[in-house]
């Protein structure tokens, strides 16, 4: 019928205005993430960076300073850390030693040689004359008899240098080296010699030293105030008493001299 055509029509253009309003759209995803739409929508706008990925620096932030301790950097109470109230860590006290334990002792100092110091090295040859009684050369030095024991003449080789040597209260005792000598430095050194002395001794310890009684060979005599020693017959002493020629400091000597009021030692052998 005529009068039923304009519906179709109608119709059409119905279907066709609803075409053409816009309606919502579906978010496409980005490989940046989400955007961010000025309109209010959940969308992110991608970072700016400079076409490889990475991001700008932020305009407002501080510049870098490569000299500047980072926050690992900065240990506890640090002012500038991020924990300025915390209180530093003391540090941990040193053991104490076990009981019972050895207490280390401090290294010993060596002695002070004088630039002078005669050495303590044993001598092993020299002059030698017939008999069994030494002999007081032309020098002050003193010859040993052929007889005597090996030890014996290192002995008297040996102590020929003190011949000539100052006397000094305390001489010889700190080492057998020295550049003077008192009686018991002088005699200590010539024991040492023979091998009958380790150490350096007074004259109150020699009294003590080796065996009662007198030696064969070597004897000392000593009380706590002087010491001498007797070896093949001639006397090595620091006091002139019973020398004509007279002299201070160690000598071979005469071997005539009271003994009253001394101890007479002598070595095990000899």
């Amino acid at each position: 019928m005529p009068a039923s055509r304009p519906l179709p029509l109608l119709a059409g253009a119905i279907a066709l205005g609803l075409a053409l309003v816009p309606g919502p759209t579906t978010p496409v995803a980005s490989a940046h993430g989400p955007r961010s739409d000025p309109s209010g929508s959940d969308w992110t706008s991608p970072p700016s960076d400079g076409g490889d990925g990475t991001a700008s620096p932020d305009p407002e932030a501080p510049p870098f300073d490569p000299e500047a301790p980072s926050a690992s950097d900065q240990g506890p109470g640090d002012p500038s850390g991020s924990d300025p109230g915390a209180v530093p860590t003391p540090a941990a006290p040193e053991p104490s030693p076990v009981p019972g334990s050895p207490v280390p002792k401090p290294p010993i100092p060596k002695p002070h040689r004088p630039a002078h110091a005669i050495s303590a090295r044993i001598v092993h040859a020299g002059p030698l004359v017939h008999g069994r009684v030494a002999e007081v050369l032309a020098t002050g030095k003193a010859a040993p008899p052929r007889s005597a024991p090996r030890a014996v003449k290192r002995l008297i080789w040996t102590a020929n240098r003190l011949v000539g040597l100052p006397y000094k209260w305390g001489g010889g005792h700190v080492d057998f080296s020295d550049d003077s000598y008192d009686c018991s430095g002088a005699v200590s050194y010539a024991l040492h010699a023979a091998g009958l002395l380790a150490y350096p001794e007074d004259s109150g310890t020699l009294m003590r030293w080796g065996r009662g009684g007198v030696g064969g060979w070597v004897t000392v005599y000593t009380n706590r105030g002087h010491a001498f020693l007797i070896v093949a017959g001639l006397r090595l002493d620091t006091s002139s008493v019973g020398d004509p020629f007279g002299g201070s400091g160690p000598r071979w000597r005469p071997a005539a001299r009271p003994t009253d009021h001394f101890s007479a030692r002598r070595p095990a052998r000899l």
